[in-house]
C-alpha cells in the first residue's frame, strides 16, 4: 500500500530491506576526519556526519618593501 501511495503522489521513496539485518559498504573519500564520525537514526531514517579535514594553509611570510622614488631627469 505505501508504495502505490508514493507513486500517486509522485515522489520516490527507494525501500531497500523492510525487515532483519541491513549491510553497505561505503567509499570514504582521504579528506575526512573518521575519527569525527556520528550517526543516529531518527524516525527510521540513518544521518551519518562524517567531517572533512580543513586543508591547512601555509603560513604567510612577511616582505619587507621600501619605497623608492623614480629619479626623473626633466630638461625643458
Amino acid at each position: 500500500m505505501k508504495q502505490l501511495e508514493a507513486l500517486k503522489s509522485d515522489t520516490l521513496h527507494l525501500v531497500e530491506r523492510g525487515r532483519g539485518t541491513y549491510h553497505r559498504n561505503l567509499a570514504i573519500p582521504e579528506n575526512v576526519f573518521t575519527d569525527g564520525t556520528t550517526a543516529k537514526v531518527e524516525n527510521g531514517l540513518l544521518t551519518i556526519t562524517i567531517p572533512k579535514i580543513v586543508p591547512q594553509l601555509p603560513a604567510p611570510v612577511g616582505v619587507q618593501m621600501e619605497a623608492v622614488k623614480p629619479k626623473l631627469k626633466m630638461e625643458y
